[in-house]
Protein backbone atom coordinates (compact mmCIF):
# COMPACT_ATOMS: atom_id res chain seq x y z
CA UNK A 1 0.00 0.00 0.00
CA UNK A 2 1.33 3.21 -0.57
CA UNK A 3 0.71 5.90 1.25
CA UNK A 4 -0.54 9.27 -0.23
CA UNK A 5 -0.29 13.03 0.56
CA UNK A 6 -3.06 15.56 1.06
CA UNK A 7 -3.83 17.67 -1.84
CA UNK A 8 -2.08 20.82 -1.22
CA UNK A 9 -4.04 24.13 -2.29
CA UNK A 10 -1.81 26.31 -4.69
CA UNK A 11 -2.55 30.10 -4.74
CA UNK A 12 -2.44 32.00 -7.74
CA UNK A 13 -2.98 36.02 -8.42
CA UNK A 14 -6.88 35.29 -9.28
CA UNK A 15 -7.67 31.69 -7.31
CA UNK A 16 -6.56 29.14 -5.42
CA UNK A 17 -6.43 25.64 -7.37
CA UNK A 18 -6.09 21.97 -5.62
CA UNK A 19 -3.41 20.16 -6.71
CA UNK A 20 -4.27 16.11 -6.42
CA UNK A 21 -2.94 13.97 -3.67
CA UNK A 22 0.23 12.22 -5.03
CA UNK A 23 2.35 9.47 -3.73
CA UNK A 24 4.81 10.02 -0.80
CA UNK A 25 8.54 10.77 -1.87
CA UNK A 26 10.70 7.65 -1.79
CA UNK A 27 13.82 8.69 -3.96
CA UNK A 28 15.12 7.60 -7.14
CA UNK A 29 15.54 3.95 -6.67
CA UNK A 30 14.47 3.22 -10.21
CA UNK A 31 17.45 5.36 -11.19
CA UNK A 32 19.78 3.18 -9.08
CA UNK A 33 18.83 -0.31 -11.23
CA UNK A 34 18.76 1.50 -14.46
CA UNK A 35 22.19 2.47 -15.49
CA UNK A 36 20.69 4.10 -18.85
CA UNK A 37 20.57 7.99 -17.80
CA UNK A 38 23.44 8.28 -15.84
CA UNK A 39 26.78 10.25 -16.18
CA UNK A 40 29.53 9.03 -13.86
CA UNK A 41 31.12 6.15 -13.26
CA UNK A 42 32.53 4.84 -9.41
CA UNK A 43 35.03 2.03 -9.03
CA UNK A 44 35.54 0.60 -5.67
CA UNK A 45 37.64 -1.59 -4.09
CA UNK A 46 40.61 -3.24 -5.55
CA UNK A 47 41.13 -7.13 -6.81
CA UNK A 48 39.02 -6.02 -9.14
CA UNK A 49 37.42 -2.82 -8.65
CA UNK A 50 33.49 -2.63 -8.80
CA UNK A 51 31.97 0.07 -10.97
CA UNK A 52 28.78 1.64 -10.40
CA UNK A 53 26.76 3.66 -13.07
CA UNK A 54 25.56 6.85 -11.08
CA UNK A 55 24.37 10.25 -11.05
CA UNK A 56 26.60 13.38 -10.57
CA UNK A 57 23.22 15.61 -9.53
CA UNK A 58 22.00 12.66 -6.54
CA UNK A 59 25.48 12.35 -5.26
CA UNK A 60 26.29 15.87 -5.38
CA UNK A 61 23.18 17.08 -4.06
CA UNK A 62 23.67 14.49 -0.85
CA UNK A 63 27.17 14.78 -0.13
CA UNK A 64 29.34 17.29 0.26
CA UNK A 65 32.30 14.85 -0.45
CA UNK A 66 30.86 14.60 -4.30
CA UNK A 67 29.60 18.06 -3.98
CA UNK A 68 33.66 19.24 -3.91
CA UNK A 69 34.63 16.33 -6.11
CA UNK A 70 32.50 16.93 -9.26
CA UNK A 71 32.33 20.87 -9.20
CA UNK A 72 35.83 21.52 -8.66
CA UNK A 73 39.46 21.82 -10.21
CA UNK A 74 39.39 18.15 -9.57
CA UNK A 75 40.49 15.94 -13.11
CA UNK A 76 36.87 13.75 -11.62
CA UNK A 77 35.21 16.64 -12.36
CA UNK A 78 36.12 16.38 -16.30
CA UNK A 79 36.40 12.41 -16.66
CA UNK A 80 33.42 11.80 -15.45
CA UNK A 81 35.03 8.59 -13.19
CA UNK A 82 35.58 8.66 -9.76
CA UNK A 83 38.24 5.50 -7.97
CA UNK A 84 37.70 4.83 -4.40
CA UNK A 85 39.96 1.80 -3.72
CA UNK A 86 40.15 2.08 -0.02
CA UNK A 87 36.18 1.34 -0.24
CA UNK A 88 34.87 -1.76 0.08
CA UNK A 89 32.08 -2.43 -2.71
CA UNK A 90 29.72 -4.16 -0.04
CA UNK A 91 29.68 -1.02 1.90
CA UNK A 92 29.75 1.27 -0.77
CA UNK A 93 26.60 -0.70 -2.15
CA UNK A 94 24.64 0.11 0.83
CA UNK A 95 25.73 3.93 1.31
CA UNK A 96 24.64 4.36 -1.98
CA UNK A 97 21.88 2.85 -1.35
CA UNK A 98 21.00 5.36 1.06
CA UNK A 99 21.68 8.67 -1.17
CA UNK A 100 19.22 7.37 -3.67
CA UNK A 101 16.35 5.98 -1.61
CA UNK A 102 17.50 7.22 2.10
CA UNK A 103 16.94 3.84 3.08
CA UNK A 104 18.80 1.42 5.13
CA UNK A 105 19.13 -2.19 7.07
CA UNK A 106 18.68 -1.75 10.87
CA UNK A 107 19.80 -5.19 11.11
CA UNK A 108 23.12 -4.93 9.96
CA UNK A 109 26.21 -6.91 11.02
CA UNK A 110 28.30 -4.52 13.83
CA UNK A 111 31.16 -4.51 10.28
CA UNK A 112 28.77 -3.25 8.07
CA UNK A 113 27.58 -1.05 10.91
CA UNK A 114 31.14 0.96 11.29
CA UNK A 115 31.86 0.48 7.64
CA UNK A 116 28.78 2.75 6.76
CA UNK A 117 29.57 4.97 9.57
CA UNK A 118 33.27 5.49 8.60
CA UNK A 119 31.95 6.06 5.09
CA UNK A 120 29.19 8.25 5.82
CA UNK A 121 31.82 10.15 7.90
CA UNK A 122 34.28 10.32 4.42
CA UNK A 123 31.64 11.42 2.53
CA UNK A 124 30.39 13.99 4.67
CA UNK A 125 26.91 12.08 4.74
CA UNK A 126 25.60 13.54 8.32
CA UNK A 127 22.11 12.30 8.47
CA UNK A 128 23.50 8.83 7.74
CA UNK A 129 25.93 9.30 10.62
CA UNK A 130 22.83 9.95 12.53
CA UNK A 131 20.71 7.10 11.47
CA UNK A 132 23.85 4.69 11.89
CA UNK A 133 23.81 5.97 15.90
CA UNK A 134 20.30 5.73 16.07
CA UNK A 135 20.72 1.79 15.24
CA UNK A 136 24.04 2.13 18.12
CA UNK A 137 21.37 3.54 20.77
CA UNK A 138 18.61 1.12 20.61
CA UNK A 139 21.87 -1.61 21.09
CA UNK A 140 23.05 0.00 23.94
CA UNK A 141 19.76 1.12 25.96
CA UNK A 142 18.55 -2.34 25.22
CA UNK A 143 19.43 -4.22 28.47
CA UNK A 144 17.02 -6.88 28.01
CA UNK A 145 19.50 -8.33 25.46
CA UNK A 146 23.20 -8.98 26.35
CA UNK A 147 25.54 -7.06 24.27
CA UNK A 148 27.97 -8.88 22.08
CA UNK A 149 31.74 -7.44 23.32
CA UNK A 150 32.15 -7.44 19.60
CA UNK A 151 29.54 -4.45 19.08
CA UNK A 152 30.93 -2.40 21.94
CA UNK A 153 34.81 -2.77 20.43
CA UNK A 154 33.47 -1.64 17.12
CA UNK A 155 30.66 1.03 18.16
CA UNK A 156 33.78 2.68 20.54
CA UNK A 157 36.47 2.44 17.81
CA UNK A 158 34.63 4.06 14.72
CA UNK A 159 33.96 6.58 16.90
CA UNK A 160 37.51 7.56 18.39
CA UNK A 161 38.39 7.40 14.75
CA UNK A 162 36.28 9.52 13.26
CA UNK A 163 36.53 12.20 16.15
CA UNK A 164 33.22 11.92 17.70
CA UNK A 165 31.70 14.59 19.66
CA UNK A 166 33.70 13.69 23.32
CA UNK A 167 30.17 14.81 24.88
CA UNK A 168 28.69 12.43 23.47
CA UNK A 169 30.89 9.51 23.54
CA UNK A 170 30.94 10.17 27.08
CA UNK A 171 27.54 9.62 27.32
CA UNK A 172 27.27 6.20 25.45
CA UNK A 173 30.81 5.06 27.79
CA UNK A 174 28.49 5.94 30.80
CA UNK A 175 25.57 4.22 29.06
CA UNK A 176 27.94 1.06 28.74
CA UNK A 177 29.02 1.26 32.06
CA UNK A 178 26.00 0.85 33.12
CA UNK A 179 25.77 -3.29 32.01
CA UNK A 180 28.92 -3.45 34.50
CA UNK A 181 30.73 -5.41 32.26
CA UNK A 182 33.71 -3.77 31.99
CA UNK A 183 35.56 -6.53 33.77
CA UNK A 184 34.58 -8.81 31.37
CA UNK A 185 35.67 -6.73 28.25
CA UNK A 186 38.89 -5.98 29.54
CA UNK A 187 39.77 -10.08 29.11
CA UNK A 188 39.44 -10.09 25.74
CA UNK A 189 42.79 -8.76 23.86
CA UNK A 190 41.01 -7.24 21.06
CA UNK A 191 39.06 -4.27 23.75
CA UNK A 192 42.69 -4.23 25.24
CA UNK A 193 44.31 -3.14 22.08
CA UNK A 194 41.74 -0.78 21.36
CA UNK A 195 42.22 0.96 24.61
CA UNK A 196 46.28 0.83 23.98
CA UNK A 197 44.81 2.25 20.21
CA UNK A 198 42.75 5.49 21.26
CA UNK A 199 43.58 6.72 24.68
CA UNK A 200 40.81 8.66 25.12
CA UNK A 201 38.28 5.88 25.42
CA UNK A 202 40.93 5.29 28.63
CA UNK A 203 40.48 8.06 29.98
CA UNK A 204 37.03 8.34 29.54
CA UNK A 205 36.17 4.82 31.23
CA UNK A 206 38.93 5.97 33.82
CA UNK A 207 36.38 8.84 34.79
CA UNK A 208 33.45 7.54 34.77
CA UNK A 209 33.77 4.11 36.60
CA UNK A 210 36.01 5.56 39.50
CA UNK A 211 36.87 3.51 42.92
CA UNK A 212 34.66 5.03 45.07
CA UNK A 213 36.93 6.50 48.23
CA UNK A 214 39.98 6.92 46.31
CA UNK A 215 41.13 9.98 44.80
CA UNK A 216 44.52 10.33 42.45
CA UNK A 217 47.10 12.19 43.44
CA UNK A 218 47.28 15.94 42.30
CA UNK A 219 49.69 15.97 39.35
CA UNK A 220 53.56 16.20 40.46
CA UNK A 221 52.90 15.02 44.13
CA UNK A 222 54.41 11.72 43.38
CA UNK A 223 58.14 12.05 42.12
CA UNK A 224 59.35 9.54 39.14
CA UNK A 225 61.50 7.26 41.12
CA UNK A 226 58.83 6.33 43.70
CA UNK A 227 55.67 3.72 43.10
CA UNK A 228 52.35 6.27 42.98
CA UNK A 229 50.35 6.93 45.63
CA UNK A 230 46.59 7.68 46.56
CA UNK A 231 44.79 9.24 49.01
CA UNK A 232 42.66 6.64 50.84
CA UNK A 233 39.39 8.04 52.49
CA UNK A 234 38.74 4.91 54.47
CA UNK A 235 42.52 5.93 56.04
CA UNK A 236 42.57 9.57 55.80
CA UNK A 237 46.18 9.39 54.41
CA UNK A 238 48.22 9.19 51.27
CA UNK A 239 48.75 5.71 50.82
CA UNK A 240 52.14 3.56 48.92
CA UNK A 241 49.71 1.00 46.69
CA UNK A 242 53.34 -1.44 46.94
CA UNK A 243 53.03 -1.18 50.62
CA UNK A 244 51.91 -0.01 54.30
CA UNK A 245 48.45 -0.41 53.04
CA UNK A 246 45.66 -2.11 54.91
CA UNK A 247 43.72 -3.70 52.99
CA UNK A 248 39.89 -2.22 51.45
CA UNK A 249 37.72 -3.74 49.37
CA UNK A 250 35.86 -1.05 46.39
CA UNK A 251 32.85 -1.89 44.61
CA UNK A 252 33.88 -1.11 40.65
CA UNK A 253 31.70 0.25 38.16
CA UNK A 254 32.04 -3.07 36.22
CA UNK A 255 30.47 -4.71 39.04
CA UNK A 256 33.34 -6.08 40.28
CA UNK A 257 35.38 -5.94 43.45
CA UNK A 258 38.76 -4.67 44.33
CA UNK A 259 40.49 -5.04 46.94
CA UNK A 260 42.87 -1.88 47.40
Amino acid sequence: MVDSTPATPVKTDSKTIEMPSSPIFNGFPKLLKDPKFSDLTVSVGTKPPVEFKLHRAILAERSTFFNRLLHSAFIESKTQEVKLPEIKPRIFTLVVRYLYTGEYDDKIEPDEMVGIYETADYFDIPDLKESIMDIVWKKVENFAEELDVKIVIAVLGMLAKTMYDTVKLEKLIQKLLERKKLGYWMEKPSFKELLDTYGILGRLIIENGRIPGLTPVPKGWAKADIKPKVFCRACSAMKNLARDHPSHTYELACGHQANI
